[in-house]
């Protein structure tokens, strides 16, 4: 540099080396603040990495719970099928047994059949050809007539 300072008695002005001594202070505080803000993104991101990790696994388990509610929803109402249609049939037949109270007109005609050789068969077993099934209702229309117990035989 070609400044003649002589005249205007040293006003101040820097010389080179303090100039890059300046610069040099300058640089060195900005890498200090990146430095500084490079740990802290680092500890922000392991952070963010450990809430992932955790909201993964509930969500998961939310999944898993959500699937576990759905095979009861589906159970429940598969249930609630076969009771309405359950209970249709019992109103059908209230409702055939309200307009006839014989509704198999063609069975009161026949004979009731009769076992070949009744003395034969002991007394129990003979009424439990005549008992009652637990299940007369609902969707297979029985409505609770009495009807020959065939699961023995």
């Amino acid at each position: 540099m070609d400044i003649e300072d002589e005249a205007f008695g040293c006003l101040g002005i820097p010389t080179e080396a303090q100039i890059w001594k300046q610069q040099a202070a300058l640089v060195q505080a900005e890498y200090e603040q990146v430095a500084a803000d490079l740990r802290q993104a680092r500890t922000n991101i392991l952070k963010l990495v450990d809430i992932h990790a955790v909201t993964a696994r509930e969500r998961d388990q939310a999944l898993h719970l959500l699937a576990s509610y759905k095979r009861d929803l589906s159970a429940a109402h598969v249930e609630l099928s076969a009771l309405g249609n359950r209970m249709r049939g019992m109103q059908m037949a209230a409702r055939q047994s309200a307009e006839s109270p014989y509704p198999f007109r063609e069975t009161l005609a026949a004979p009731d059949p009769q076992p070949e050789a009744p003395a034969q068969l002991p007394t129990q077993d003979r009424q439990s050809l005549l008992c009652l099934r637990h299940d007369n209702g609902g969707a297979y229309g029985h409505a609770g007539l009495a009807e020959p117990d065939t699961a023995d035989q």
